[in-house]
């Protein structure tokens, strides 16, 4: 409904805006886990990444984001997010998606509590209306940029096509 929340505040079951790889159109998900919920408080990498609109996203530790200049996720922490400077990351704004550009990066070690919502079926959703993606504490690099995307963020489908056709598509019980 367009209300803005706090991470903190968001539940499970609640629906977030996120992109749908899929059709390139903008969706809504449930939040089907909130990674590091019942964490207490402790000293992480916070990284302050600040965008040429004026918008400020803070992220603790990893954290994706997808950048429209290697149109795809990246993952952004203190060690290299600098290396991100002058590329473009997807915003929402009043007339869809368009992109913002990091203009400055200051990484410091802070006492926090980390709240990282996942969404069903996308994984995405929007932080301070920039496209991000969580990262876990478990090792799932394969999940991010499976397919290759074509210019406006959707399923390149000639591609998605020639790899599941040479590696195969599984289903849930398949996979496990």
């Amino acid at each position: 409904n367009g209300e803005q929340r706090k991470v903190e505040d968001l539940r499970l079951g609640d629906l977030v805006l996120v992109f749908n790889h899929e059709t390139g159109k903008l969706d809504v998900a449930p939040i089907i886990f909130i990674t590091h919920e019942q964490e207490e408080a402790e000293p992480v990498d916070v990284v302050t990444l600040t965008f040429d609109n004026d918008s400020v996203l803070r992220i603790a530790g990893d954290h994706a984001l997808f950048d429209r200049t290697l149109n795809r996720y990246v993952i952004l922490n203190s060690e290299n997010a600098t290396s991100y400077l002058g590329h473009a990351f997807a915003v929402l704004g009043e007339n869809g998606i368009s992109n913002v550009h990091l203009i400055d990066v200051c990484a410091q070690i802070e006492t926090v509590r980390i709240f990282c919502p996942v969404s069903a079926f996308h994984m995405n959703l929007f932080a301070e209306w920039i496209l991000t993606m969580p990262t876990f504490p478990f090792d799932i690099q394969g999940l991010y940029n499976i397919f290759d995307l074509d210019d406006s963020m959707r399923y390149d489908e000639k591609r998605k096509a020639e790899d599941i056709e040479k590696y195969g598509l599984f289903s849930f019980e398949e996979f496990h």
